[in-house]
């Protein structure tokens, strides 16, 4: 996120929005034991909740591997998402498309992501950064 002060708001609703959304896709199959955690840079963290940084709050760092790399930056958004189903991790991950399911060598080559884009328009990725 490139000003995460101009969509403080909207980044604010969609976290919230994670764990309903969690239950309803984990509903699915009870069985996959589909569960999420988020993650924001700090420079977010810092505009989302003034005034109240955890004490060991590190900015996320870019991950390279094989000389590329996966950038990072203080706007940065992260949802972790795990199952024993990865569908349901994507069907998760992947309510609404900016750019299909598939791997993007120019950053890895086990990156495998989705894009979405949220309703004030953000540009959201879902990645996994696992062998296939």
């Amino acid at each position: 996120m490139n000003d995460p002060s101009r969509n403080r708001n909207a980044v604010a609703r969609a976290l919230a929005n994670v764990p309903a959304i969690t239950r309803t896709v984990g509903a699915i199959d009870a069985k996959a034991r589909l569960v999420s955690a988020a993650a924001v840079g700090s420079e977010l963290w810092d505009v989302l909740s003034p005034k109240r940084r955890p004490a060991g709050l590190r900015p996320l760092t870019a991950i390279p591997v094989d000389g590329l790399s996966a950038p990072a930056t203080g706007g940065d958004l992260l949802v972790h998402i795990i199952s024993r189903r990865h569908d349901l991790n994507f069907e998760l991950a992947t309510r609404g498309d900016n750019g299909a399911p598939g791997v993007r060598k120019e950053y890895h080559p086990n990156y495998y992501g989705a894009f979405i884009i949220d309703p004030d328009g953000n540009n959201i990725e879902a990645v996994c950064h696992n062998p296939a």
